[in-house]
C-alpha cells in the first residue's frame, strides 16, 4: 500500500519500532482486549522513547494506523472508532509495584477525534507509567512487526508471555 501521506519507507520504519513492557504487566495482566484493541495499545506503546518520563499524546491518522498495522482502511473506519471507544471504557486490575494494593487502571485517557479528519489523539493512562516507562530491568521488548502477522488476540498474548520468559529459557 502506498498512501498519499505515508511512503512505504515510513510504514516499515513504524513497524520496526520497539514495544517495551514490564514483565509484571505481561505476566499479571488479565485483560480481554480484541486484536485491534491490542494493536492500538501496542502501536501507542511503540511510540514511547527510552528517555520518556511521562506519556505524550499520540496523534495518529486512522489511515496511517491502518497502513502500519495492515488493517483495511475503508472497511474499518467506523469500526476502528468503535474500538477506540471500547478501549477507553476498559480497565484492568494491576498490583501496585512494591505494595499489596491492587489498582483499577484504564488503558487510555480521553481520546479525541478531529471532526473533519481521521486524526485521533490518544494518551495512555498515567497509572500505566510504572509498567512502560524508565524500565531498567524485568522487561520484555520486541519489534511491533513481530505481532502484526498474528491473527488472534490469544496469539499476541501468548507471544508476549513466551517472550517474557525467553531469558529464563523455559516456561
Amino acid at each position: 500500500w502506498r498512501g498519499d501521506t505515508m511512503q512505504q519507507k515510513d510504514i516499515e520504519y513504524q513497524r520496526s519500532l520497539t514495544v517495551v513492557k514490564s514483565n509484571d504487566m505481561i505476566r499479571q495482566g488479565r485483560f480481554d482486549l480484541s486484536l485491534v484493541e491490542q494493536r492500538i495499545v501496542l502501536y501507542i506503546v511503540s511510540k514511547i522513547k527510552p528517555g520518556d518520563t511521562e506519556f505524550r499524546t499520540v496523534s495518529m491518522s486512522i489511515r496511517e494506523f491502518c497502513a502500519v498495522t495492515g488493517i483495511a482502511y475503508q472497511q474499518n473506519l467506523s469500526q476502528l472508532k468503535d474500538n477506540v471507544k471500547t478501549l477507553a471504557d476498559k480497565s484492568i486490575w494491576f498490583n501496585r509495584p512494591g505494595t499489596k494494593t491492587k489498582t483499577l487502571i484504564r488503558w487510555i485517557e480521553k481520546p479525541e477525534l478531529e471532526e473533519d479528519s481521521d486524526v485521533i489523539r490518544i494518551r495512555l493512562d498515567s497509572d500505566l507509567m510504572p509498567y512502560l516507562l524508565q524500565l531498567r530491568s524485568n522487561f520484555t521488548e520486541y519489534e511491533l512487526l513481530n505481532i502484526l502477522a498474528l491473527r488472534s488476540k490469544y496469539s499476541v498474548r501468548l507471544y508476549e508471555l513466551l517472550k517474557s520468559y525467553l531469558h529464563i529459557g523455559h516456561y
